[in-house]
């Protein structure tokens, strides 16, 4: 009961997060405004430069002056740029690009310290073996209600105009920084600093950290593949599918059932957490990818679902494994090293892959982030031996 309590207002947060009714709708409110794909394309790649360039320094920022303060910079960020986005995209390509680029700084400010505060959270009570258990449920939670206010977006911008989704998802996010303050801080062992004049050196000592702990560098790489790869799958899969043929109608039920799999997978992958599945559930992930590109559209489809699920389980473990290795001093900015790895891919692979498919190399983009993927998983199992995390003695904090 008492981590119950504890994690309420961690949940309630989620829930602003998660409930964005733009998720699904963005690219096609920008084509709507009469943008091109390339210029899509244009400011995707701005998302991911400036997620690059902050994803540390974000880091940092959490482990300094505190997770939830973070959390609450992120979310004004998301709501203000939004409205952005709603307001400035119809008035000029250049502006829209801008506003949908600085989006990323919402996820850079909430990344690693929505992971870490969660973490400290479960840990100082439960030890490290319930972090997996409860992420599991934490995300198939934000993972459902994204699929619903993605659904209830695209409703309302078919029956009452393109505002609303956007004006919602501002709303909830200025909701989300109310239940902040509600969530108990977690910063046991502040850095002290007294400007921002060290922040490059903080930085570099966060980094020779996890040079130093063993595989805490191949975890990132890992993380990085997972998440460039599996998002690419994800961005474009309503795209392969109606290649394939599938009607419009079809395509889109389909990616929302992706949806609701994977947050299944993340719940069980919560509770499955203390198998050692990463290797041989990271090489399936990589088959499945493959295969959406091989195969006809039956089973582009069922693979594409397949993927969604691997997926879900595997989040759970590799965030369980790899804050077992993060030092809690630098816990926010290690954990921001995945997603800037991320970024800096998504920046060159993106539109690498955009302009693959519209050269009808459709298999190959496939194979290739199958391929990918693949050796990845295989030369970071060779270089880091499994470990399965630490039992503890206790009860089911949920």
């Amino acid at each position: 009961m008492f981590l119950s309590r504890r994690l309420r207002g961690f949940y309630a947060f989620a829930a602003a997060w998660s409930f964005n009714p733009t998720r699904g709708l963005w690219i096609l409110y920008l084509v709507h405004c009469h943008w091109t794909l390339f210029e899509v394309g244009l400011a995707e790649a701005g998302f991911h430069v400036v997620a690059f360039v902050a994803e540390v320094p974000t880091g940092l920022f959490a482990d300094r002056r505190g997770r939830r303060a973070s959390l609450g910079m992120g979310l004004l960020i998301h709501a203000i740029t939004a409205l952005m986005t709603f307001y400035l995209a119809p008035l000029n390509i250049f502006l829209g690009i801008i506003s949908v680029a600085l989006g990323a700084l919402a996820w850079a400010f909430i990344g690693g310290a929505e992971q870490a505060l969660l973490y400290g959270l479960i840990e100082e009570v439960y030890g490290q073996a319930a972090y997996g258990r409860i992420y599991g449920r934490v995300l198939a939670f934000e993972l459902l209600l994204a699929a619903l206010s993605t659904a209830l977006g695209g409703w309302l911008a078919v029956r009452d105009g393109w505002s609303w989704p956007f004006v919602l998802a501002a709303i909830a996010a200025l909701i989300g920084i109310i239940a902040v303050r509600t969530i108990p801080e977690y910063l046991p062992e502040p850095i002290r600093s007294p400007s921002w004049s060290g922040l490059w050196e903080n930085i570099g000592l966060a980094l020779r950290v996890s040079g130093h702990k063993p595989g805490l560098r191949r975890w990132a790489v890992l993380g990085s593949a997972l998440g460039a790869f599996v998002t690419i799958n994800n961005l474009y899969a309503q795209s392969t599918l109606v290649l394939k043929g599938a009607p419009i109608g079809m395509a889109t039920m389909v990616v929302a059932a992706a949806g609701i799999v994977t947050a299944a997978g993340s719940f069980v992958g919560g509770q499955t957490v203390h198998r050692d599945y990463l290797g041989w559930g990271t090489a399936l992930l990589a088959l499945a990818i493959a295969s959406i590109g091989l195969l006809p559209l039956g089973g582009a489809g069922g693979a594409y679902l397949a993927a969604a699920g691997l997926d879900g389980c595997i989040d759970p473990l590799y965030e369980a494994r790899l804050n077992q290795v993060a030092p809690e001093r630098f816990r926010a900015a290690i954990l921001s090293l995945p997603s800037a790895g991320f970024s800096l891919l998504m920046i060159v692979l993106f539109p690498l892959a955009g302009w693959a498919m519209t050269e009808h190399h459709l298999r190959a983009v496939y194979l290739v982030m199958g391929l990918g993927l693949g050796i990845t998983a295989t030369g970071f199992h060779a270089a880091v031996p499994p470990r399965g995390p630490r039992t503890v003695n206790g009860t089911d904090p949920l």
